[in-house]
């Protein structure tokens, strides 16, 4: 399996700003390493290529992944990759839906606390590409 390594290298000089060095599904899988934002990645890749709308789910200090129930469908399933190797897919699916419906009651107030990025709507708007 794939552990959870808490790990946020960045190479910002500006200490306020929020960045980290994000590894590509094939270094995760070759590491079998992740913290949250390279494990959200590497699934919502995985859901891609299995043509399943996946969508990178952020707030302010964590990442999951959530993919599209139907296609285009509203109905939305998450993920909490971090616990995948410590607890059953059917856990780790339950403990993303709480925080991602925590994440969306919390926006009402400051938006930045449940942001779904679609991975289609990324590439779509911002030409956003696969690097391998």
């Amino acid at each position: 399996g794939i552990l959870y390594v808490d790990s946020t290298t960045s190479f910002n000089p500006d200490a306020a700003a929020r960045d980290q060095r994000v590894r590509l599904p094939r270094e995760s899988l070759a590491e079998r390493l992740a913290n949250c934002i390279d494990g959200a990645l590497l699934f919502a890749s995985l859901l891609e290529a299995c043509t399943i709308d996946a969508a990178l789910v952020i707030s302010t200090d964590h990442a999951i992944v959530g993919w599209q129930r139907g296609r285009g469908g509203e109905r939305w399933e998450y993920l909490e990759t971090t616990m995948l190797a410590t607890n059953s897919f059917a856990d780790a699916r339950e403990i993303g839906a709480r925080r991602a419906t925590l994440w969306q009651q919390q926006a009402a107030g400051d938006p930045t606390r449940f942001r779904r990025w679609s991975m289609r709507e990324l590439r779509e708007r911002y030409h956003i590409t696969p690097l391998e």
